[in-house]
């Protein structure tokens, strides 16, 4: 038994199978390529979106570097230089410390004297010139307090001389008399601006 197929009948399976091989190719070729078009497509926006921002980024770049060494200079200075005042009430303030910790130390504060202002490399040194008499205990306590405060004090021209004297009911005692300076430093153009709205 033979089939015969007409041709209408084969121009219809002919395109039929060529519609079929056209679509096998565009699932098969067409389909992948397109999808990594688009997707190659939003990734080159993507990049061109960052190098924008990139390229404003470094336009900015100097200026931010000098704006972050500013304010890294002045992290460091923050908690070290004396507040801004003015270079009497800060030497008034080093007193006061002074006479605290004297006190809580079980110490006498003989004298205190302020010393002239210094300018050092863009700094004024505030310092005061110390007498007292304490305890070797007590000393101690001072000395750490002071070397360890913030705002940053600094402790000059030490001079410890021991003292033994008898009471009363003759029970001999021993205490140190000290001389000490101790210093802090202000920003000369904070001190001048406290100055000037003084």
């Amino acid at each position: 038994m033979s089939l015969r197929i007409g041709s209408l009948q084969s121009r219809l399976l002919a395109l039929g199978l060529l519609l079929g091989v056209i679509a096998i190719v565009y699932r098969a070729a067409v389909v992948p390529l397109w999808r990594y078009y688009v997707d190659n497509r939003e990734s080159i926006e993507s990049y061109r979106e960052q190098t924008v921002r990139f390229t404003q980024i470094a336009r900015e770049l100097p200026q931010l570097e000098r704006a972050l060494a500013a304010l890294e200079q002045r992290r460091d200075l923050v908690g070290y230089a004396l507040p801004r005042t003015s270079p009497t009430l800060a030497a008034a303030s080093l007193q006061n410390q002074v006479k605290a910790l004297t006190g809580r130390s079980g110490g006498t504060l003989t004298s205190t004297q302020v010393l002239p202002v210094v300018e050092e490399a863009g700094f004024q040194r505030v310092a005061v010139s110390v007498r007292m008499t304490v305890s070797v205990d007590g000393l101690q306590k001072i000395l750490y307090s002071l070397e360890a405060a913030r705002p940053a004090l600094f402790i000059d021209n030490l001079a410890i001389i021991p003292r033994a004297t008898r009471g009363r009911d003759g029970e001999r005692t021993e205490h140190l008399d000290v001389r000490f300076d101790v210093s802090g430093f202000m920003r000369i153009e904070e001190a001048e601006q406290a100055v000037a709205e003084g």
